[in-house]
């Protein structure tokens, strides 16, 4: 460093020379538990970036303490530590080069490192305000492991106890912990939860998980408005959404939802009511609960996300001055599950839909005139739909990411066809223009297809 003072200001100016770059010639590690070394060396390819002739930093020192500690917390050792591991660089050789050993240590005064196995699993639910001091709680033993203290008095215990991971009798697993947190969250009830373990009195390995949970507020009601303007007409949009987190104590979400919206003709000079230019009413209700509703067993399969049924209704009202009208009410169920991490699925099987649209006749026959036909076709009339979906969904997990991979989304659409091939048998009705109907009304049969390929590639640049 050198200093420059000048009319008492002092300037300080660092000049730092670069020295060799130094690289590993020789790594060695010492593990003093024969169990530990097992595991070491059957795992270290998968994560050391300890190689020799690699260039020597303590990035990669960090890196594999850390790799280390996530190793030992995967196999049952609760009580490791990361500085049971240490290092020793020798760098004081020739052509920059330095040796490592890498040292991993016993607990003080024991000969191995203890393996600790799950016992019983205690879950105390406060309530929404995080209470529990002087209240009576709802306590239930399942399946001899688990113990339920419900302080809120509205859980049922079952889908808690579904995506608990830690298991009586298996090894200490951070991973079955992280992801006891991950799935519990998803239910979208709770506010906090913590996980700590007590170890069994009458066993030196055992650990007994506790869970401190505090709800969300059970029922929660966002009103929302905006006004609007668009070429000459403005107008009001006013929305009430009503939301229950735990309908039947089972982290069941109900959301019932409507909206009413009307737009004015601002050039007018009419009285208020007779400026409505249009009006639209949308009511909606969703009950979406935390698995597969199915009439038969299925495997667990919500490790690798959260499986939704989602039963919806909803209805719209619209109308426009001396133009159109219309009223739509769809009813579906919907499967969604995640098989692996990168493929979702996503099964409709019934999605029963009734449209009615009426043009204003004077409206109509301009439109007619105009040669707009295959409009007034297709929106002055009334259908019913019965069909399914299904979409499939490959690696939207690593849109976020910047590695090279292959992203894709197909989706088919079938309406109709069941009905199509019950008509071979029983004949249905036609209407005038000749359409096949079921109650009255015609329906629409066709299948449709969509299909999103794309492949991403990373050219560098900052990540």
């Amino acid at each position: 460093s050198e200093i420059e003072v000048k009319d008492k200001h002092a300037i300080i100016k660092f000049v730092a020379t670069q020295g060799p770059e130094f690289k590993i010639r020789k790594i060695e590690y010492q593990i003093a538990d024969s169990a530990v070394l097992a595991i070491y060396e059957k795992n270290r390819e998968s994560f050391s970036r300890l190689k020799e002739g690699n260039r020597f930093d303590s990035d990669s020192l960090a890196l594999e303490r850390e790799q280390i500690y996530r190793m030992m917390k995967k196999n049952g050792y609760f009580d490791y530590v990361r500085q049971y591991v240490r290092f020793d660089v020798d760098s004081n050789l020739s052509d920059s080069q330095a040796d490592l050993k890498l040292f991993l240590t016993n607990p003080e005064g024991k000969s191995a490192h203890q393996v600790y196995t799950i016992n019983n699993n205690q879950v105390t639910i406060r309530t929404s305000e995080g209470k529990f001091e002087g209240l009576k709680a709802d306590t239930l033993q399942v399946d001899s492991q688990f113990r339920f203290i419900d302080y809120s008095g509205k859980f049922n215990p079952k889908p808690i106890k579904k995506y608990i991971f830690l298991k009586k009798d298996d090894i200490y697993n951070i991973e079955n912990e992280e992801l006891t947190y991950d799935r519990l969250y998803d239910l979208n009830v709770f506010r906090n939860l913590k996980i700590d373990y007590t170890k069994a009195s009458d066993s030196t390995n055992k650990l007994n998980p506790r869970y401190d949970i505090s709800p969300l507020k059970r029922m929660s009601n966002r009103i929302e408005g905006e006004y609007t303007f668009n070429s000459g007409r403005n107008g009001f949009n006013i929305g009430n959404t009503y939301t229950n987190r735990n309908l039947f104590g089972g982290a069941e979400l109900l959301e019932v939802k409507a909206k009413y919206g009307v737009l004015f003709d601002a050039t007018s000079d009419r009285k208020l009511l007779d400026r409505v230019f249009s009006r639209d009413l949308q009511l909606g209700i969703n009950l979406i609960l935390p698995k597969l509703l199915v009439p038969f067993r299925i495997p667990d399969i919500g490790r690798n996300g959260m499986p939704h049924t989602t039963i919806s209704s909803s209805m719209q009202s619209f109308d426009q001055r001396s133009a159109f009208r219309s009223r739509v009410f769809i009813n579906s169920i919907t499967y969604d599950w995640v098989e692996t991490k990168s493929k979702l699925h996503s099964y409709t099987p019934i999605n029963i839909e009734f449209r009615k649209g009426v043009l204003d006749p004077v409206f109509r026959d301009s439109l007619l005139q105009r040669g707009f036909g295959l409009y007034v076709k297709t929106n002055d009339r009334q259908f019913f739909n019965l069909g399914s979906q299904y979409a499939f969904t490959y690696n939207a997990n690593r849109l976020d990411n910047y590695n090279n991979f292959l992203f894709f989304r197909g989706a088919v659409d079938f309406a109709g066809n069941s009905l199509g091939i019950l008509d071979k048998l029983i004949k249905f009705k036609r209407d005038a223009d000749g359409f096949r109907t079921i109650f009255g009304l015609p329906y629409q049969q066709y299948v449709k297809t969509e299909l999103d390929i794309r492949y991403y590639r990373y050219f560098g640049g900052d990540k």
